[in-house]
C-alpha cells in the first residue's frame, strides 16, 4: 500500500475509532495549470507530478481538462475530506504531527490548553 492510501486509511481508522462527526468523505482533488496562463514547462511539470504521485501509492492521473476550469490539470483519486469542527479538540490533537499538534488548533479552546500543558516539555 501506497504513502498516500496508507494515511488516508489512518485518518479513516481514527474517524472510526473515536466515532467523529467531521463529515470525512472521499473524493477527487485537482491540481491544475494557472488560470492566468502557463508554459509548456508547467505542462511538463504536471505531467510528472503525475507520475511521482502514482510512483508513491497515489490514484494520480494527467488530464487535458480538470473539471470546472477546463484546464490542463492532474487528478488525485479518493483524496480525504473532513471538518475538524465537529470533533472534541482532544480527538482533533491525533491529525497533527507531534511537533504541530499546538497550531493545529488555533485558536486553541481554553479546555484545550490544559491538555496540550501535559505534551510540553
Amino acid at each position: 500500500m501506497g504513502c498516500g492510501r496508507s494515511s488516508h486509511r489512518s485518518i479513516e481508522d481514527i474517524v472510526a475509532e473515536e466515532q467523529l462527526d467531521c463529515e470525512f468523505q472521499r473524493l477527487p482533488a485537482y491540481l491544475h495549470v494557472s488560470v492566468d496562463g502557463f508554459s509548456k514547462k508547467d505542462i511538463s511539470s504536471l505531467k510528472r507530478d503525475a507520475e511521482l504521485a502514482s510512483e508513491f501509492g497515489f490514484d494520480a492521473t494527467y488530464l487535458k481538462r480538470v473539471p470546472y476550469f477546463n484546464l490542463l490539470g492532474v487528478r488525485f483519486a479518493n483524496q480525504a475530506k473532513f471538518h475538524l469542527a465537529g470533533a472534541d479538540q482532544k480527538q482533533a490533537v491525533r491529525f497533527a504531527p507531534p511537533d504541530d499538534f499546538r497550531t493545529a488548533l488555533q485558536p486553541p479552546a481554553p479546555r484545550v490548553n490544559a491538555y496540550l500543558q501535559q505534551y510540553q516539555t
